[in-house]
């Protein structure tokens, strides 16, 4: 099987799926009205087929950077994988969104609380992924 950052290719792309995966859940299966809500989506909007190609490249690059950072870091166990995972999410994902809770006019901090669930989950998927298929 080819090798990408020192990781499993299938395993990159198994990651990603899984990343992709926790957001279609959060999103589109239980809290999807709940986050229209929040967001004042109004009634009958629908997402552009140009913003769901872009929802895919997301999860691959997160994933992609993240078997790199493990990669250089000597890889480890599952655990090191998933615990590595949510220290991204918080330190870096999570940060990236507070910003625009906190500067941006129109993005609620449940929204806020909602997004960083989101990447915490996706990055312990990820990992959990990655690290059983180093």
């Amino acid at each position: 099987m080819p090798r990408i950052f020192g990781h499993d290719l299938l395993g990159v792309a198994l990651g990603a799926l899984a990343f992709y995966l926790v957001g279609f859940l959060i999103y589109g299966m239980v809290f999807g009205e709940y986050y229209q809500q929040i967001n004042n989506v109004p009634a009958g909007y629908v997402v552009s087929s140009t913003s769901m190609a872009m929802g895919l490249i997301m999860p691959i690059v997160s994933t992609l950077g993240f078997a790199w950072i493990m990669n250089k870091a000597g890889k480890g166990s599952i655990t090191a994988y998933v615990t590595t995972g949510i220290v991204l999410a918080v330190a870096i994902a999570c940060m990236g969104l507070m910003y625009i809770a906190v500067y941006g006019p129109h993005y609620s901090f449940e929204a806020f609380g909602l997004d960083a669930v989101h990447q915490v989950l996706a990055f312990a998927a990820a990992g959990a992924v990655l690290g059983s298929r180093k």
